[in-house]
């Protein structure tokens, strides 16, 4: 099956059952093709401010299961940005409310670099999706 078509599925399922009623391969896909989305609209401010950062854990789950070492230790490194105003929170409100305490010069500096890499990695990473989402899907 198509990564097209898959997430296409899970975004209905998701409607009908909410992120904790998805399958596992559900959850990574949708986390994964929402991050993808946010890099190549804005970056990380946008994915971090936005409902998608609230599920960031189950995204670096979904990094290590598709093989995405590098994403992994990128999206790992943007979460460092948080240390200064008590970490990252999977809370979006919480979430917004320490990213406007932090140096927005700061944030940029670390988050520009991450922003490059993680946007130039997109189509390596759909590949990888796609890969896990053949050998996976059967199972689900």
């Amino acid at each position: 099956m198509k990564l097209n078509d898959f997430y296409s599925q899970v975004c209905k399922r998701y409607k009908e059952v909410g992120f904790g009623g998805l399958s596992q391969l559900d959850k990574f896909v949708l986390v994964v093709v929402e991050f993808q989305g946010q890099m190549n609209s804005g970056g990380l401010d946008p994915y971090f401010f936005n409902s998608s950062g609230d599920s960031t854990p189950v995204l670096l789950d979904a990094f290590d299961a598709i093989g995405a070492v590098e994403a992994r230790n990128l999206t790992t490194d943007a979460l460092a940005v948080f240390d200064p105003v008590g970490g990252y929170t999977t809370n979006q409100d919480a979430r917004i409310e320490r990213l406007n305490q932090l140096d927005i010069d700061a944030c940029a500096e670390k988050f520009t670099p991450l922003n490059r890499r993680l946007g130039e990695m997109v189509e390596e990473i759909s590949q990888q999706l796609e890969i896990y989402l053949t050998r996976n899907a059967q199972n689900a």
